[in-house]
């Protein structure tokens, strides 16, 4: 079962826009991208507000799957499930 949260953090992407590094807000801790797994795009709850984001399922190169969006209007990243 994976745990949900909405943790900001930071990410370096790839010329193309694709995420590539996970960059944790102390700056302690960062792991690369190994593989883009899928992603999609949410139109999120427009009537509370909510802005368009891009999606990624993504895994680490040590192993760890995570699933991560980037608010499209503010560019703002955000981890929203770790899995076990």
């Amino acid at each position: 079962m994976p745990k949900r949260t909405d943790y900001p953090l930071q990410v370096a992407c790839t010329r193309q826009g694709l995420p590539r590094k996970l960059i944790w807000p102390d700056g302690r801790r960062s792991e690369n991208i190994a593989e883009i797994l899928d992603y999609w795009r949410e139109v999120g709850a427009w009537w509370d507000g909510e802005s368009e984001r891009q999606v990624y399922l993504v895994v680490t190169t040590t192993q760890k799957s995570y699933e991560l969006y980037q608010v499209l209007a503010t560019g703002s990243w955000y981890l929203t499930r770790v899995f076990d």
